[in-house]
């Protein structure tokens, strides 16, 4: 697997990782598009996996670098970044699961 098949994955999974923040740290401005965005952000990453398998080994770094980047990205919800997680609170099944929507993080 060539080095942008490899980042692909992680670009994909920190757009998805950081609408899930959004989701969680901005409840009051939850609605329909943001489920039909995570909904849409959710199938890409697994559908490049399917296309390009990689090791499972990988997918834990793949998390670890793309919610580096989804913090930063969250930023855009007005909060610092240390009010975010220090890593990420999900699991990478987590992620992609239809049926999970983040609601408090439990520190």
């Amino acid at each position: 697997m060539g080095r942008a098949e490899k980042r692909e994955p992680v670009s994909r999974l920190a757009i998805l990782l950081a609408h899930l923040l959004a989701w969680q740290f901005q409840p009051e401005r939850r609605a329909n598009s943001w489920r039909l965005s995570i909904a849409s952000q959710r199938r890409r990453p697994d559908r490049h996996l399917r296309d390009n398998p990689s090791p499972k080994s990988a997918l834990p770094e793949a998390l670890t670098d793309a919610f580096g980047d989804a913090v930063d990205d969250a930023g855009e919800t007005g909060r610092s970044v240390d009010a975010f997680p220090g890593a990420c609170p999900w699991s990478f099944e987590q992620t992609l699961e239809a049926v999970f929507w983040p609601d408090h993080y439990a520190s």
